[in-house]
């Protein structure tokens, strides 16, 4: 990472009314960030087989809720779709050495080809659509396949051995148990949904090796016009 340090820009106030609701009560900057991310057409949740895409409303909800929650997980995450305007929304993590390199990844990006870009992420979603719907690319054995070691670092590390022993095909014999100090159900299952979202968008970032953005960016060129998926 670059050493040198980033000088985050100060967020204005939010304005203040009886009536504001809780992205009103964001900074413009962090209100302006978030309508960016929910336009973007980036996954914004792990979502299963045959749900109903997200409205605009509940992207601007979950995304609200993540920034929130975990702000440089956020920032991590959605930083390819940030500008340099956006950046004052980060501002509460000025001292974390990841935040100044994302800002910093960020503040140097060039600005031309927007459009471009904006078709390709379009692309890339529709295929991860499709590619949910068919049931078979992100089921869990095959993002296994294709990041044991995430997969590991999310999941595998708290697999009973029970778990383990069906996972590899074979019949377990019913003794497995917890592991002392392990997660809980519901932080497991917080895992996983992270796990799912970081494939996901390694998947829109165009950073999934085992797919052909090469044969998918001529299909969608073909049908929907010319554009580097």
């Amino acid at each position: 990472m670059d050493s040198q340090t980033f000088t985050f820009p100060a967020p204005k106030k939010p304005q203040t009314s009886p009536r504001n609701t809780d992205t009103q009560a964001v900074s413009p900057s962090a209100r302006a960030m978030l309508e960016a991310v929910a336009l973007s057409g980036s996954q914004v949740k792990s979502q299963q087989v045959g749900d109903a895409d997200l409205t605009l409303e509940q992207r601007r909800e979950e995304l609200l809720h993540q920034y929130k929650s975990r702000p440089l997980v956020f920032l991590e995450r959605y930083q390819a779709h940030l500008k340099p305007q956006h950046l004052a929304a980060f501002s509460h993590l000025a001292s974390d050495a990841r935040a100044q390199h994302y800002c910093r990844v960020i503040q140097r990006r060039p600005g031309g080809g927007h459009a471009d870009r904006t078709r390709v992420r379009n692309h890339r979603y529709a295929a991860l659509r499709a590619l949910q719907r068919e049931g078979q690319y992100f089921s869990e054995e095959q993002m296994r396949s294709r990041e044991p070691l995430l997969y590991e670092q999310y999941i595998g590390q708290y697999l009973t051995d029970d778990e383990a022993l069906m996972q590899d095909g074979v019949a377990p014999d019913g003794r497995g148990e917890e592991r002392p100090g392990g997660p809980t159900a519901d932080e497991k299952a917080l895992l996983r949904e992270e796990f799912v979202g970081q494939m996901h968008q390694r998947f829109l970032a165009g950073q999934d090796k085992d797919f052909n953005y090469r044969l998918h960016s001529l299909m969608f060129a073909y049908f929907l016009g010319p554009a580097r998926i």
